[in-house]
C-alpha cells in the first residue's frame, strides 16, 4: 500500500493550501511502532544532544532515549539521533517500525546514494537495511514535539557520552505526549506548491492526508 500511495502522489501537483499538522501518524499509514527523533545544538559551546521516542500505534510510550555529546553542526546531531534510535530498534528488536524526523536534510541524505562521506550516515543506512528498510517520513517541528523536548532537556543538562534509556515518559514530556495520544491538531500551515510537492517526496503524512480528504 505504501508504494502504491507514494507512486500515486508523485504524479500530482499541489496548489497552495492550508494543511493541519499532527504529531501522530495518520491511521492507515501507521506501522506497529513509530520512532520520532530530534537533535539540539549549541553553536557557542559545540554542545549537542539527541532525543527519541518509540510509541505504539495508539501513541503510547514504549521507550525513549536522550544523550548529550559534542559535535560540529545541527545536521550531525540529527544524524546521531537517528543512529541511536536505529541501534535501539535493532537491539530490542523492533521488527516493524516507521521513523519521523523534522529534518528534511537527513531524509534527503539517506535517499542520495552518492552521499557516502559521513560515517554516521553510512552506519544509519546499514542499520536501516538490518531493519528491512523502514519508511522514514518528514513531520513538521510541531508534530515532532516529544523528541524535540527530550533533546532540548538533554542539552540544558549537559552530561556527555552517556545515553539514558527511558522506560517511562519524564514529567516535562507528559503533557506533550498526552496531546499526541489524543491526535490533537496543533495548527494550520500555508504551504506553497513547491513546498507541498517537496514534502510529498519526503513522505509527509499531513500533506498526503489533507489532500486525500479535500478531493
Amino acid at each position: 500500500m505504501e508504494n502504491r500511495m507514494k507512486s500515486h502522489f508523485q504524479n500530482l501537483t499541489f496548489c497552495p493550501e492550508n494543511f493541519r499538522y499532527y504529531s501522530r501518524t495518520v491511521h492507515g499509514y501507521c506501522s506497529q511502532i513509530k520512532l520520532n527523533i530530534d537533535g539540539a545544538f549549541l553553536k557557542e559551546k559545540l554542545h549537542a544532544s539527541i532525543g527519541g521516542v518509540f510509541r505504539n500505534s495508539s501513541g503510547k510510550w514504549i521507550m525513549g532515549f536522550t544523550k548529550s555529546c559534542y559535535t560540529t553542526c545541527p545536521l550531525q546531531a540529527e544524524l546521531l539521533a537517528l543512529e541511536q534510535g536505529l541501534k535501539l530498534a535493532v537491539d530490542m528488536p523492533f521488527v516493524a517500525i516507521e521513523i519521523e524526523s523534522y529534518s528534511t536534510d537527513i531524509i534527503k541524505m539517506l535517499i542520495d546514494e552518492n552521499d557516502s562521506a559521513n560515517a554516521c550516515l553510512l552506519n544509519c543506512r546499514s542499520l536501516m537495511h538490518r531493519l528491512k528498510s523502514p519508511v522514514i517520513r518528514h513531520n513538521f517541528r510541531e508534530g515532532n514535539a516529544v523528541a524535540d523536548c527530550l533533546a532540548k532537556e538533554a542539552v540544558k543538562n549537559f552530561k556527555p557520552d552517556k545515553c539514558y534509556h527511558l522506560a517511562r515518559p519524564p514529567l516535562f514530556a507528559e503533557a506533550i505526549l498526552e496531546k499526541d495520544m489524543q491526535s490533537l491538531c496543533f495548527g494550520i500551515k500555508q504551504l506553497s506548491t513547491s513546498v507541498c510537492n517537496s514534502l510529498v517526496t519526503l513522505n509527509n503524512s499531513n500533506v498526503l492526508r489533507d489532500y486525500v480528504t479535500s478531493v
